[in-house]
C-alpha cells in the first residue's frame, strides 16, 4: 500500500458557485503527490455533481446523510485522512499553485514544526483586492494576537494529524470559532506554530462575511476563547464583558458610551502583565495602539 504523507481537507455546504474554482486550485498544485478528502456536509445543491465531474483519483468524497455542521464534518474528515500532514481547504477560496510545495518543503527542512500557515490576500467576490491582512512573524506574535482574535489563517494552515489528534482535534462545542479554539489550545498547550512569509491563499468574502462578526454565536465563543488564552499568558481574569470590549477594541467598534477607554486601559494592564510574565517589553505595540484608537475616535 501506498503512504500517504498529504491529506488536503475540505468541508463543504452549498457552494456550487465557488466548489469549482476551489477544487481546481488543490488539483493545479505544482505538488502533485496527495489525496483530497472532501466531506459533503449533505449539500442541497449541485455541490456534489460539480466535484464528481472532476474525475480526479486523488479525489475521495464522504457525504454526510444529515448535514451536521464545518466542526464535525472536520473531524470526521481527519479521521479518513490518510496523510502524517492535513493540509485545509475551504470551498470559497483558493490555494496558489505553490503553496502545497512550499509547505511541504518546510516540514521537509523543519520536522519540529506543528503547523504551518501562510499570509493571505482578502478579495470581494468581485474580485477587487481588499487588504493583505497582518499575521504574527515569531511566537512571541502569535501569543499576542490570541488575546484578541485568531492568530492564523485557517485555509492556510498545513499540519501534522498526529498532534491534532492528541489535542481532540476540532471542539464540537464551537460551530464558528473552532478554528480559533483550536489553535489557542495548540498555543496554550506549547505547540510548535510558525507562519511563511509566502501569500499563499487568496481569501474571498463578501456581505454575509462581513457580517458574520455581528453575530451573537460567534461573539459568544470567541469571548470563551479570548478570556482562556488572556488568562494563560497573562495571568488576569476578565469577565464576559470585558472581554467584548477587548474584542471590539481590535475590531474598531465604536462604542457610544466611551467604553473603549476603559477597554484600552484593561488592554494595557494586560499586556504588562503579559511583559512581566515573558520578562520582555511591548512599548511599540502600546504607541500603535494608542494611535489607532486616537485616529478612530478623534
Amino acid at each position: 500500500m501506498m503512504i500517504v504523507k498529504l491529506s488536503v481537507l475540505m468541508a463543504v455546504y452549498n457552494a456550487e458557485k465557488t466548489i469549482h474554482y476551489a477544487v481546481k486550485s488543490i488539483l493545479n498544485q505544482t505538488f502533485k503527490d496527495f489525496e483530497f478528502v472532501i466531506i459533503n456536509d449533505a449539500s442541497t445543491d449541485d455541490t456534489l455533481n460539480i466535484i464528481q465531474a472532476f474525475k480526479d483519483p486523488r479525489i475521495k468524497i464522504i457525504t454526510n446523510k444529515v448535514n451536521i455542521g464545518q466542526t464535525l464534518s472536520l473531524n470526521l474528515g481527519l479521521r479518513h485522512c490518510a496523510g502524517e500532514l492535513v493540509a485545509r481547504m475551504d470551498a470559497d477560496d483558493i490555494s496558489l499553485p505553490n503553496r502545497l510545495q512550499k509547505q511541504i518543503d518546510h516540514f521537509n527542512k523543519f520536522n519540529k514544526t506543528d503547523i504551518l500557515a501562510t499570509r493571505c490576500t482578502v478579495f470581494s467576490r468581485n474580485k477587487k483586492k481588499l487588504s493583505d491582512p497582518y499575521s504574527p512573524v515569531n511566537l512571541e506574535e502569535l501569543y499576542l494576537t490570541s488575546l484578541y482574535r485568531s492568530p492564523i489563517n485557517h485555509i492556510s494552515v498545513m499540519f501534522k494529524k498526529k498532534r491534532i489528534l492528541e489535542n481532540e482535534g476540532y471542539c464540537g462545542d464551537y460551530n464558528i470559532a473552532a478554528d480559533f479554539d483550536l489553535w489557542s489550545r495548540m498555543l496554550r498547550g506549547d505547540a510548535t506554530i510558525k507562519v511563511l512569509k509566502s501569500k499563499c491563499v487568496s481569501v474571498y468574502i463578501d456581505n454575509k462575511t462581513l457580517s458574520r462578526s455581528n453575530r451573537p454565536e460567534e461573539l459568544k465563543e470567541k469571548v470563551a476563547i479570548v478570556r482562556e488564552n488572556i488568562k494563560k499568558f497573562c495571568d488576569i481574569e476578565i469577565d464576559s464583558f470585558e472581554a467584548i470590549n477587548i474584542l471590539q477594541l481590535h475590531e474598531r467598534k465604536k462604542n457610544e458610551d466611551f467604553s473603549f477607554i476603559r477597554s484600552f486601559i484593561l488592554w494595557q494592564k494586560i499586556l504588562s502583565n503579559y511583559s512581566l510574565k515573558k520578562n520582555i517589553h511591548f512599548w511599540i505595540f502600546r504607541i500603535k495602539d494608542f494611535v489607532n484608537i486616537m485616529i478612530k475616535y478623534f
